[in-house]
Parts: structure tokens; sequence; C-alpha cells
């Protein structure tokens, strides 16, 4: 799972805070589950999952052409309005890695659940 949520971190996919929470989680998890840990390990997978792609992408793209058009006149402040663009395009292109990451979490969460770990 880690290694998926590094390669989403490198490619610069949208959604750190929720890949950051990923990691936290599997180890709270790993460390001390309780059935209040493995319910907010379960919603965080569901989370994560992208539902249409293909807006992200549209989306992304046109924040990106308007970061580019805005770029000279804001005097390149719209550089964020382009990397923030760069990301949501990539969280619709690498959505299957998300959704093979959220797969492994509930699947994870319900191994940790009939263990009782």
């Amino acid at each position: 799972m880690l290694d998926i949520v590094k390669e989403l971190h490198d490619k610069k996919a949208g959604g750190k805070r929720l890949l950051l929470e990923v990691v936290s989680r599997t180890s709270e998890l790993i460390h001390t589950s309780s059935e209040e840990s493995i319910e907010k390990y379960n919603s965080l997978a569901n989370e994560l999952k992208v539902n249409h792609p293909s807006l992200y992408v549209i989306v992304g793209i046109m924040e990106v052409l308007l970061g580019f058009l805005l770029y000279i006149p804001s005097l390149s402040y719209s550089e964020k309005l382009i990397e923030h663009g760069t990301a949501t395009t990539n969280t619709g292109f690498f959505y299957h890695r998300r959704t093979e990451l959220s797969d492994k979490m509930l699947h994870f969460a319900s191994v940790s659940a009939s263990l009782g770990v």
C-alpha cells in the first residue's frame, strides 16, 4: 500500500492530505486497532475513490488553461492555479491506482477486523 502512496505522491496526483492520512491511519491500525479506527479507515478508503475520472481531467485542464491565460496579467500569481490544475488532471489520469489503494485498504481493514488485531 505504501508503494502506491509513494507512486501517487511522486506523480503529483491530487489528494496529498488523503495520502498522508492513509499512511498515518495504516500505522495506527497496525499498532492499536479498535472498531472506531477500523470504521474511520474504511471511510478513508471510500473517500479515496475517484467517481468520475474524466471530469477530473477536464476540470484540471481547464484550470491549467486559465492559469496560463492569467499568468502574465497576474505577474505569475496564477502559478498555484496551474499547479492545482495539474494535480487535478493527474488525479483523473491515475484514478486506477487510487482505486487499487482503496481496495487494498478495505481488504486490510477486513482482515484486521476478523483477526481482532
